[in-house]
């Protein structure tokens, strides 16, 4: 993560903001994102969180060198057992630098600056992480939201 800001410096030159950021590296998507934010003013920020570990644990893989030998240890990223970060860890961590949480949907979340707020609005911006979490698991594992404790219509 200590060099992403020297990798993204061409882009940073130009002072514009950017409209799309997304980090999705399955692996230390918070503290590459840490090293970003206080450089990058993006609109929207897409990150993926891992939909294991609900709020309001707050969890982020770290970088470590032998990070690489342990995930080449297993076929597939899939079969790595955790990685990325919680999703309360990001609505924490975007919070300090002014994103609200406009969505979650199971394994990327949603956040927009408050500068473009308004552009969300009927939307309740910023979001609940609870609610957004509940239902993207319950949406996930094909739960009708009828069936739920909040979707009841009585």
């Amino acid at each position: 993560p200590q060099n992403i800001v020297s990798l993204l410096r061409p882009v940073l030159d130009t002072g514009e903001e950017l409209d799309v950021l997304k980090v999705d590296i399955d692996s230390y998507d918070c503290p590459v994102l840490e090293m970003i934010l206080p450089e990058v003013k993006a609109k929207i920020v897409l990150v993926e969180a891992n939909p294991s570990i609900p709020p309001p644990y707050q969890w982020a893989m770290l970088h470590s060198p032998e990070l690489w030998t342990f995930f080449n240890s297993f076929h597939s990223p899939e079969e790595v057992p955790i990685r990325g970060c919680s999703l309360a860890y990001e609505v924490q961590l975007l919070r300090r630098y002014g994103y609200d949480l406009v969505a979650f949907g199971g394994h990327d979340a949603v956040f927009t600056h408050e500068s473009v707020r308004s552009a969300f609005l009927p939307y309740d911006v910023p979001m609940d992480e609870f609610d957004c979490y509940n239902e993207a698991f319950i949406a996930a594992n094909g739960i009708p939201i009828s069936r739920t404790a909040d979707g009841s219509s009585s």
